[in-house]
C-alpha cells in the first residue's frame, strides 16, 4: 500500500537513505531516497544536510551549495551550515561567495581565525568600487523577494500618493506637526560633510531619491524620515563621526528604501493599525457598495471617502479592478506580512550599499530599525540574502570585487 503521511514516508525514505549509504555503499541509491524525502519535506533540515555532504563527497558542489541554501533558509542562525557554504563556494572558485560567507561566520561569532582572516581580505573603511548603479530590474528580481504578495503590493501602489496626500494635510492642520528648522538643511550637492557624502555615494549606487537632509546636533533617532511632501530626513550629527563610510552606507541604504514608491506609504502609515485600517478602507471603496461604505467604523470611512476623492475617476476605475482581482482570506495576515517584508527589503539595500554581512549585522544591532519585525527576524534574513543567487548575482552585475583593490575612496 502506498503510504500517504508526509511524516512517515519522510522518515522511511531518510531510513533508507541511510541504509544505502552507511551499510549497502549505494550513494546514488541514496541520493534517490533523500532527494525524494526533500522533495516530501522541503523543511526537513537534516534530510538537505545529509543530501548537501554526499553531493560534496561526489565533488557535486553546486547541487551541495544548493541544499545547504535551503538548510541557511530554515535555520539562518546555525554556524555549520555557513560553514558547509564556505567550503562550497571554495570548492567552485566562487571568491566572492567564499568571502560572503566567511562574513557570515564572522557576524555568528563562530568564525575561527582562518576565516577571520580570509573575511578581512577584502575590508577597509572606504566605499566600494562599482562599475554601474543598480537598475530598476535589480531591485524587482534581485531584492524585493519572490514570494511576496504581488496582489497586496499592487493594492498598495494604487492608494500610495492618495493615502499620503490626505496624511499630510492632516499633519498640516495638527498644531503638533513639526516642521524642520530650515538653518538645519543643508544643500547635499555642495556639503562635503562625511554624513552628506555617504548619502549621495549610496542614492547613487542604489537608484533612490536623494532626500532633503536636516543635520540636528541631537535626535531621538539616529535618523528618522520626517512625514513631508518630499523625501526628507532627520539625522544626527553624532553619525558623522565614529562611523566609517560603509558603516553609514549601510544605514543609508536601509534609510532611503523606505523613500521608494513601493515602501514610502509606510513612513505615513507605519503601525500595523494604520495599514489595517488603509486596506479596509480601499478594499471597500473598491467594491463600490454604498451599504458596505456606510458600514465602516468612522475614521475608516473618513478615510475611505478621502481616498475616494483623491483617486478620481480613473484611479477608482484602477483600484476597482484591482479589488475585484484581490483574493479574499487572510486579508489581516497579508498585511503585516507586507509590511515585514518591507523591513527586511531595507536591511537587504543596506547590506547591498555596505557590501560587508558582518559589517551590516553589527550595524543593524547597534542602530535597531524597530517596526514590525525583530531584530533577529531581519539578521536572519540578512544573512540568508548574503548568500543567495540574487545578491550574488547584483553584485556581480555592478562590478563589485571582493579585492582590496577594488575599494575606492569616494
Amino acid at each position: 500500500a502506498q503510504l500517504t503521511n508526509v511524516d512517515a514516508c519522510t522518515v522511511v525514505l531518510k531510513r533508507l537513505g541511510d541504509l544505502r549509504r552507511l551499510k549497502l555503499g549505494d550513494v546514488p541509491g541514496a541520493l534517490e531516497a533523500l532527494e525524494r524525502a526533500a522533495s516530501l519535506d522541503p523543511s526537513n533540515v537534516a534530510v538537505h544536510l545529509t543530501l548537501a555532504e554526499l553531493y560534496d563527497k561526489r565533488g557535486v558542489a553546486g547541487k551541495s551549495l544548493e541544499h545547504v541554501r535551503r538548510a541557511i533558509s530554515l535555520q539562518p542562525s546555525t554556524p555549520e551550515v555557513y560553514r558547509r557554504a564556505l567550503d562550497n563556494f571554495r570548492g567552485l572558485g566562487h571568491a566572492d561567495g567564499t568571502w560572503n560567507a566567511a562574513n557570515a561566520l564572522v557576524a555568528l561569532g563562530a568564525a575561527d581565525e582562518a576565516t577571520k582572516e580570509l573575511a578581512r581580505t577584502a575590508v577597509d573603511d572606504s566605499l566600494m568600487n562599482v562599475e554601474r548603479a543598480m537598475e530598476e530590474d535589480d531591485w524587482q528580481d534581485r531584492v524585493f523577494s519572490a514570494d511576496a504578495d504581488p496582489a497586496m503590493s499592487e493594492l498598495m501602489r494604487a492608494v500610495s500618493d492618495a493615502a499620503i496626500a490626505i496624511r499630510i494635510r492632516e499633519l498640516e492642520k495638527s498644531k503638533d506637526h513639526f516642521v524642520p528648522d530650515p538653518a538645519l538643511r543643508h544643500d547635499v550637492e555642495k556639503s562635503t560633510a562625511t554624513l552628506v557624502r555617504s548619502l549621495i555615494w549610496t542614492t547613487r549606487l542604489l537608484s533612490t531619491h536623494v532626500p532633503d537632509i536636516y543635520i540636528y546636533p541631537k535626535t531621538k533617532r539616529a535618523m528618522a524620515a520626517l512625514q513631508a511632501h518630499q523625501p526628507t530626513t532627520l539625522v544626527s550629527r553624532t553619525l558623522g563621526s565614529g562611523l566609517s563610510l560603509p558603516e553609514l552606507c549601510f544605514l543609508w541604504g536601509r534609510h532611503v528604501t523606505f523613500f521608494r514608491p513601493e515602501l514610502r506609504l509606510l513612513i505615513f502609515y507605519s503601525t500595523t493599525r494604520d495599514l489595517a485600517g488603509l486596506t479596509l478602507a480601499a478594499l471597500t471603496l473598491g467594491k463600490g457598495s454604498d451599504d458596505a461604505l456606510s458600514a465602516l467604523e468612522r475614521e475608516t470611512k473618513k478615510l475611505a471617502k478621502g481616498l475616494k476623492k483623491e483617486l478620481g475617476e480613473s484611479g477608482m476605475k484602477r483600484l476597482a479592478k484591482i479589488v475585484d482581482e484581490f483574493p479574499k482570506q487572510n486579508t489581516s495576515a497579508r498585511v503585516l506580512a507586507w509590511a515585514r517584508s518591507a523591513e527586511l527589503f531595507a536591511t537587504r539595500a543596506g547590506v547591498i550599499a555596505c557590501g560587508d554581512a558582518a559589517i551590516a549585522v553589527e550595524l543593524l544591532r547597534r542602530f535597531p530599525l524597530g517596526g514590525i519585525t525583530s531584530e533577529e527576524e531581519q539578521v536572519d534574513d540578512l544573512l540568508t540574502y548574503s548568500l543567495s543567487d540574487q545578491y550574488l548575482e547584483l553584485r556581480e552585475r555592478i562590478g563589485v570585487s571582493v579585492s582590496r583593490s577594488q575599494r575606492a575612496t569616494g
